[in-house]
C-alpha cells in the first residue's frame, strides 16, 4: 500500500514594493528624532546667548504717509487759544481822477500870496491880509485851507508846503511812475519849502498829499521867463506844471 503524501501548500512571495525590514514607521521615527534633536540644540543656544536666532534683524520702523505729514502744534496765546499768524496789510489802491492837466502858478507882486490847490486844480491870489484871515479862520474852525502850496516873495520865489500836508521834491530821473510810489515818497519825505529863484531843472516832480487825502504828482514843464540868471530876486514869474491826481480807494 502506497504511503499518503502531505498536502501541498504555496507560500506567497514577499512584498517587493517595500524592502525587507524597512517600512514607513521606522522612517517617521527617525525624522521625529532628528527634529527633536534640532529643537533641543536651538533651545540650548537661546539659553546661552539670551536671544533666539534672527533677533539681530531690525524691526520695521513705522512710516508716515507723505500725504499726511505730522502736524506741529501752533503756539498758544492767552487762555491756550492758538495765536493767529500775523498778516500784513495789502497795498493801497488808487483811482485816477485826472491825468496830465496843465496848471500855471503866477508869482504875485509885493506881499501878496498865490495859493495852489491840486484837488481842483486851480490857483487863487490873495492879499497878505486876506490870506492871514483865511488861515486864522481855518485854524479856529479846525478845518484846512483848500490849498497845498503857496508862492510868494519876489526876492526868493518861495514855494512853501502848507501845514498838515506831506510832499517830496524829486529829481527828473527819480520821478515815480505810479500812484503808490508817489504816495510813498510824499509820506516819507520832510520837504517844507524851496527857493524857485534857483530854478530846479525842468522835469522836477513834486509828489504830495492834498488836504482831501488825495495823491498829486506835479511836474515842472516850463518857466517864464524861460532863461534867467539864477540869483535871489530873479524868481520865475510863472511856473507851469503837468498835474496828475489819484484818489485812494482802499486804506
Amino acid at each position: 500500500m502506497a504511503s499518503a503524501q502531505p498536502p501541498h501548500t504555496t507560500t506567497p512571495p514577499p512584498d517587493r514594493g517595500q524592502p525587507p525590514g524597512k517600512g514607513l514607521k521606522p522612517f517617521l521615527l527617525s525624522a521625529a528624532a532628528t527634529s527633536l534633536v534640532g529643537a533641543v540644540i536651538i533651545t540650548l543656544l537661546a539659553l546661552v546667548s539670551g536671544r533666539f536666532p534672527f533677533d539681530d534683524e531690525p524691526e520695521p520702523r513705522p512710516t508716515v504717509p507723505a500725504s499726511n505729514p505730522p502736524q506741529l502744534s501752533a503756539p498758544s496765546g492767552a487762555g491756550g487759544a492758538p495765536t493767529p499768524a500775523p498778516t500784513s496789510p495789502g497795498p493801497a489802491e488808487y483811482e485816477l481822477v485826472f491825468e496830465n492837466r496843465s496848471l500855471t502858478l503866477a508869482l504875485p507882486p509885493g506881499r501878496a500870496v498865490t495859493a495852489i490847490d491840486f484837488d481842483a486844480p486851480a490857483t487863487a491870489r490873495h492879499t497878505e491880509k486876506a490870506w492871514t484871515s483865511l488861515a486864522a479862520a481855518a485854524k479856529e474852525s479846525g478845518t484846512r485851507l483848500a490849498a497845498e502850496f503857496t508862492y510868494r516873495n519876489p526876492a526868493r520865489g518861495g514855494l512853501t508846503l502848507l501845514p498838515g500836508r506831506t510832499a517830496a521834491q524829486l529829481k527828473p530821473a527819480a520821478s515815480p511812475l505810479d500812484a503808490a510810489a508817489c504816495a510813498h515818497r510824499a509820506k516819507t519825505s520832510t520837504f517844507k519849502t524851496t527857493k524857485m529863484s534857483v530854478r530846479p531843472p525842468l522835469g522836477t516832480v513834486f509828489c504830495l498829499t492834498t488836504d482831501q487825502g488825495n495823491t498829486a504828482m506835479a511836474e515842472i514843464t516850463r518857466y517864464t521867463p524861460a532863461h534867467a540868471a539864477r540869483r535871489p530876486g530873479n524868481a520865475p514869474t510863472k511856473i507851469e506844471f503837468r498835474v496828475t491826481l489819484w484818489h485812494p480807494t482802499a486804506p
